[in-house]
């Protein structure tokens, strides 16, 4: 039996396998499955072969007749489990495979199958909606709402050649299709939407194609019930639907044109739409509204009903519309009149001066009916009125709270509060059964320190474990096996398949070390063993004195994860000699800091025993820990302490202003001066070779533009039917990473020489591994464990995160996204008086596509201004200089500041008028689009702070932009406030 499916697969007989798959019986299937599956994997896997010219290729043994003999042969006799495991199941759909079985073979799980299909991302698509009905009407399949909408929005494009046509006819080939089925369409999310996306209809001048003009014209014809029609398009659009699929269904319903009458009968439908939190749909409707108010069938309370949610949009056109239609539902009846003015006070909330004086002005015109009551509801408002708004309503303000006042934030007591006190601890395991806790939740990566603490725990129990207590390690070994074989789960990342492969070291290790209770680990390694074919590797046939550790590496092959490598190196050799001296860069305090006192403690104790502490490990302890309350750690060093080690920790705690000798360790005495505040190069230094690159790869300090430029980009022509390459422009962000060694010139060598010996190669530092070359890599789940390895220090590795995920105003895609945000949290947490570069990340953060981007960003700047920690004049010329071209809309920051940063407090006001004239001050003479609203909120900023516009660059600014006539009266009234 197996030979003849053997001969049937190598010489490729499809003719002989259906007679085949005929005899079996259902034994015989079975005793056949173990076999198909080693033929499976022979036929199918792609191995790497080699030409006679040593070109290598990847390519897998079967062609596609054999492919088809297994895909068959694999449904017919594995159960569902094993052939959904195989490769791309779904391609039995293939009606040319299927049509082979299924007369003669259906499972009793197929129909289950296809239906789950149509629940994942990948539908075959040899699986279309004609296929799937056949199959209906033969009873193989009942047919589900979900995988009907999945094949529907497909079934109106044919192609032809390249050439796409539209059919709108086969929709009427089946009854169900339009009496039934297109109504699922409006119920389930599908990809109607994109359906015509990326189709080639052949030249410009084609007729109007797709789904939207089928509804128009079928429902001209009656082929359609129009009614229900514009009410499903309605409903559509407000089922918590992708953002594009809502705006297609209001689309739907705009297109289809419904006159008055029409719209009248749908305004339960239409308000209900107003909750939509997609704004397409909610601004289409209030400009129906615009139209209905005036009618007397409107239903005006309903409207007054939805004015609370719609005035606390965020969108412009949705808060100017609501308040025309209050201001037309307050003319066309007098009883609704007071309770428009009280509806429309929650516009008040929005810093934008164009919204509160619209709101303010129809106030203004029934201010004579507004009685106490309302006053009462008016107060409340008054701290976020703007000027404008104030003058027009001031006969409504109470004098106790008119003008404006503000009071500062009460900031805790920075003096005499101690770090310890401010800072959350990092607490190491207790006790054994902590640690086991530990260790199996170690590579979820859900504290970002647990990459620190695990191996800081394994040297500290490393004692407790043997005997009974080797076997409690399984289930964290089975979790860091598993990290071996399958995908990152969500939050892991590549320095957690680093910590796997070092704690499959630490389990190797303890199984030879106490073979008598390692049975159960000795087990659970043979379950992962690798089999192909006759070859066989196993965890622990790694030869005696070797790591697994020390061959790792990352896909991208990026240097950035050597510190950590190299520490775990480290740690593995203190449990191969029984070292149980602690390490010194285990954090002691969120999110990634070392007291100074705990630190010189840890020296003090490798100083006692003789032992120096490793390089790497001194690097990083010197880069985390805390430059304050240094007090204690000084009195330890010059008491207990003595050497090289004494010399550095008291410049490290500024104790001695310049370093002394003598130098043994220069990439520890490197991180050390970079931990400092100064960032200084210092002459004792000179014999370091890092001092022969150049000085920002260590502070992060590059040079940078943004520039407005031309480049060519290459685009596919249906016409011509070939790549093309045309012009373009486009706006950029470049960061200079030049890394280029510095070269001395002859005469200062000469001098040089006869002062120093010459510089010696150094040792490896830290931060000369922080450079992002692989073009795609992914380090959401990574980026705030590599930027906590040197927390004083960010910049040197923000410079490659901003150099490689932020040199366009949007997005390449969801991971860089997700890097950024991820770097941007951490940062929140350790902001300090940076430099350039963290100026320039902050700063085109701010202005980024992304809202929680720049939401985040803007919660930066509170904290930093609230600590005294911010440079508006920094942070401002970034902005400014990246708007002077329009990098990215100024909207997005101006809607930022006036809801995030705007009326904070004294303090905040006082630093956001800074900031807004640092960037005003950098913007082109050219005036930008939305530059007047940003001027709008200067002048209020102006107002709030009680001063008046004097900068001399900012004069110079207005005089150019005063020429723009919608500029005139804005910039009038700036210059004349006194």
């Amino acid at each position: 039996m197996l030979q003849q499916f053997i001969g049937i697969l190598e010489k490729s007989r499809e003719h002989d396998l259906i007679p085949f798959l005929k005899s079996l019986t259902g034994e015989e299937k079975k005793k056949l499955v173990p076999e198909i599956k080693k033929l499976f994997k022979e036929y199918t896997d792609f191995k790497e072969t080699t030409d006679l010219l040593g070109n290598r290729s990847w390519t897998a043994k079967g062609n596609e007749k054999q492919k088809t003999i297994l895909l068959i042969t694999s449904f017919v006799c594995y159960n569902r489990q094993d052939f959904e495991r195989t490769t791309f199941p779904g391609w039995i759909l293939d009606e040319k495979h299927f049509r082979k079985v299924m007369d003669w073979y259906i499972p009793s799980w197929f129909n289950d199958f296809v239906n789950k299909l149509a629940q994942s991302d990948f539908l075959p698509y040899t699986l279309n909606y004609r296929w799937a009905l056949e199959l209906a009407e033969k009873g193989f399949l009942n047919l589900s709402n979900e995988i009907i909408v999945r094949l529907l929005p497909q079934i109106i494009f044919e192609n032809e050649g390249r050439i796409t046509v539209y059919k709108p006819e086969k929709t009427l080939e089946n009854p169900a299709t339009l009496q039934e089925h297109i109504w699922y369409l409006f119920e389930l999310e599908s990809a109607i939407h994109y359906s015509s996306r990326y189709l080639n209809f052949g030249s410009p001048g084609e007729k109007k194609t797709g789904w939207i003009e089928l509804f128009k014209q079928y429902s001209a014809a009656g082929k359609i019930e129009r009614s229900r029609l514009l009410r499903e398009s309605l409903l559509a659009s407000n089922k918590n639907f992708n953002n594009q699929l809502s705006g297609w269904f209001i689309e739907l319903f705009t297109e289809l044109e419904p006159d008055s009458t029409e719209l009248l009968n749908l305004q339960k439908e239409l308000f209900s739409v107003l909750s939509s939190p997609q704004s397409k749909p909610v601004n289409t409707v209030l400009q129906y509204f615009k139209k209905l108010v005036s009618h007397q069938s409107f239903d005006g309370n309903s409207f007054l009903e939805n004015v609370s949610v719609l005035l606390s949009s965020d969108k412009k056109n949705t808060l100017v519309s609501t308040i025309s239609i209050l201001d037309k539902l307050a003319k066309k009846k007098k009883d609704w009149q007071l309770p428009v003015c009280k509806a429309v006070l929650p516009a008040f909330i929005h810093a934008n001066d164009e919204i509160q004086l619209r709101a303010a002005k129809l106030i203004a015109a029934y201010q004579d009916i507004c009685g106490e009551e309302f006053k009462e509801m008016l107060q409340p408002y008054h701290s976020s009125l703007m000027m404008s708004s104030k003058n027009l309503l001031q006969d409504l303000l109470s004098a106790e709270t008119y003008p404006y006042q503000e009071t500062d934030i009460k900031l805790p007591d920075a003096e005499t509060a101690t770090v310890a006190d401010r800072l959350p601890g990092i607490p190491l395991p207790e006790s054994i059964d902590d640690f086991i806790f530990l260790a199996s939740q170690a590579f979820d990566n859900n504290q970002s320190w647990h990459i620190d603490i695990l191996p800081a725990a394994l040297v500290k129990w490393q004692h407790e474990l043997q005997g009974e207590n080797i076997a409690r390690l399984e289930p964290a070994l089975q979790r860091a096996l598993q990290m071996t074989r399958s995908e990152f789960r969500a939050g892991q990342g590549t320095l957690d398949h680093m910590l796997a492969i070092f704690f499959i070291d630490v389990c190797i290790l303890f199984v030879r070390k106490f073979p008598a209770y390692s049975n159960k680990l000795n087990l659970l390694f043979s379950k992962f063993d690798q089999k192909d074919g006759a070859n066989q590797s196993s965890w622990l046939a790694i030869a005696e004195g070797e790591v697994y550790m020390a061959g790792w590496d990352s896909h991208s092959k990026d240097s950035f994860y050597l510190p950590h490598k190299n520490l775990l190196l480290c740690v593995l050799q203190k449990l191969i000699h029984g070292d149980n001296q602690p390490l010194l860069s285990t954090p002691t305090h969120e999110p990634g800091y070392i007291l100074p006192e705990i630190l010189a403690q840890r020296i003090l104790r490798y100083q006692q025993s003789g032992k120096p502490p490793f390089n790497i490990d001194a690097q990083i302890a010197v880069s985390r820990c805390l430059q304050l309350d240094t007090a204690t750690a000084i009195k330890i060093t010059e008491e207990q302490l003595e050497g090289e080690y004494k010399n550095l920790l008291l410049f490290l705690f500024g104790r001695h202003e310049l370093p002394q000798p003598p130098f043994e360790n220069p990439a520890v005495w490197m991180c050390c001066s970079l931990a400092k505040k100064e960032k200084k190069r210092y002459d004792a230094f000179a014999g370091f070779s890092y001092y022969k690159n150049p000085f920002a790869c260590y502070t992060g300090g590059f040079p940078w533009y943004s520039k407005d430029e031309e480049y060519e980009k290459s685009e596919y022509d249906y016409q011509l039917r070939k790549s093309i390459t045309k012009k373009a422009r486009r706006k950029i962000l470049r960061v200079i990473t030049d890394r280029t060694p510095v070269k001395e010139s002859a005469g200062f060598k000469k001098i040089l020489s006869g002062i120093l010996s010459k510089p010696k190669e150094s040792p490896f530092c830290i931060y000369d591994s922080f450079i992002v070359k692989a073009q795609w890599i992914s380090l959401e789940n990574d980026v705030r464990r590599i930027l906590m390895l040197t927390p004083a220090n960010p910049e040197p590795f923000l410079a490659e995160i901003t150099r490689r995920f932020l040199p366009d105003p949007t997005f390449s895609g969801e991971s860089e996204k997700r890097a950024v945000t991820a770097c941007l949290q951490a940062i929140y947490e350790i902001w300090d008086d940076f430099g350039d570069m963290a100026y320039l990340f902050l700063g085109t953060c701010m202005i980024s596509s992304d809202k929680t981007i720049r939401n985040i960003s803007g919660e930066i700047w509170l904290k930093a201004v609230s600590e005294h920690k911010m440079n508006n004049e920094k942070l401002g010329a970034v902005i400014g200089k990246h708007e002077s071209i329009e990098f990215a809309p100024l909207k997005r920051l101006t809607d930022l500041m006036s809801q995030s940063m705007f009326r904070i407090s004294a303090v905040h006001n006082k630093n956001l008028l800074e900031l807004t004239e640092t960037m005003l001050a950098h913007l082109s003479d050219l005036p930008v689009n939305n530059l007047k609203k940003l001027l709008e909120l200067y002048l209020e900023l102006l107002s709030i702070n009680n001063t008046i516009s004097n900068n001399q660059k900012l004069q110079n600014k207005f005089n150019a932009w005063h020429k723009n006539a919608g500029l005139q009266k804005i910039i009038k009234t700036i210059i004349e406030k006194k």
